[in-house]
Parts: structure tokens; sequence; C-alpha cells
């Protein structure tokens, strides 16, 4: 049982973190493209 929850919550850990991770990437691409090409 203890042994299920840790992998749920391992799962979902590496998720929230792919997630945070792509979003920081999609917004470092959005600011630099932002700074390189100003309106």
């Amino acid at each position: 049982m203890f042994a299920i929850a840790n992998d749920i919550n391992g799962t979902v850990l590496a998720g929230g973190l792919a997630i945070v991770g792509g979003l920081g990437g999609y917004g470092a691409k959005v600011l630099k493209d932002h700074i390189t090409k100003p309106k």
C-alpha cells in the first residue's frame, strides 16, 4: 500500500516538475524573442 502511494506521489511530482520545466523553457524562449525582436 505504501509502495503504491509512494509510486503515485513520485509520478505526480515528476509530472509536475516536467510541466514547470516546460513552462520555464517556454517562458525563457518568449522572453528571449521579446528581447531580440522588440515590437
